[in-house]
């Protein structure tokens, strides 16, 4: 039941004044202008409950509810082991957020935290990837059952930390003569065959 917003709010039951938390002090002024502030109490009451119900209707989902369909949508890849490594680090610190409270300003105090923990540039910005992606989804792909989407934005444009990558150079033999003694047999041919061929470490660790 709403309340016109013109309404004369003295003549309302007694229980519903009090559902609509209106004080009895404001019914009892006489000034010329009271009907209007009584009014203009009910309507913002009003709107309250209009909110109130539409968020019990359709409750928001949160950012743990969109980790969890991607993780479920990340069981065939074969990186899947990383990607629950840094899903946990993302619920850990964000699970119980909405997802459009995800952005850099919610993000900056994690990432402080991996840098001070000597976490590298570029293991952070994987995490943060991951993080991207899940939004991106929850704004573009998964719906509740409901039809609603999980993000109902525009996903944010995640900032990454900048990278000073070393350009990758041929190893000398000077350092495979001290290379390859020092690595266990078993994977001295694994290392002379990724250094004959420059094949990925993911590539050569997937051989059979």
């Amino acid at each position: 039941m709403l309340v016109d917003t013109g309404a004369d709010v003295s003549l309302l039951p007694e229980n519903y004044i009090d559902f609509l938390g209106i004080e009895r002090s404001d019914l009892k002024r006489e000034d010329a202008d009271g009907l209007g502030r009584r009014s203009i109490l009910v309507g913002k009451r009003r709107i309250r409950v209009d909110l109130e119900i539409a968020e019990h209707a359709h409750p928001r989902p949160l950012f743990r509810d969109c980790a969890a369909r991607y993780l479920a949508q990340s069981h065939d890849k074969r990186s899947l082991e990383a990607i629950r490594v840094h899903v946990r680090l993302l619920m850990r610190h964000f699970g119980e957020l909405q997802p459009q409270h995800i952005h850099d300003a919610t993000l900056a105090p994690f990432i402080a935290e991996r840098r001070a923990a000597g976490v590298s540039p570029t293991t952070i910005n994987r995490t943060l990837e991951i993080a991207r992606t899940i939004l991106n989804r929850a704004a573009r792909s998964y719906r509740d059952q409901d039809g609603y989407p999980l993000l109902n934005a525009i996903p944010p444009l995640i900032a990454m930390v900048p990278e000073s990558r070393k350009p990758p150079y041929p190893i000398t033999w000077e350092e495979q003569d001290r290379l390859f003694p020092a690595l266990p047999a078993h994977l001295q041919p694994m290392a002379l065959f990724a250094v004959n061929t420059g094949l990925r470490n993911s590539n050569v660790c997937g051989l059979q």
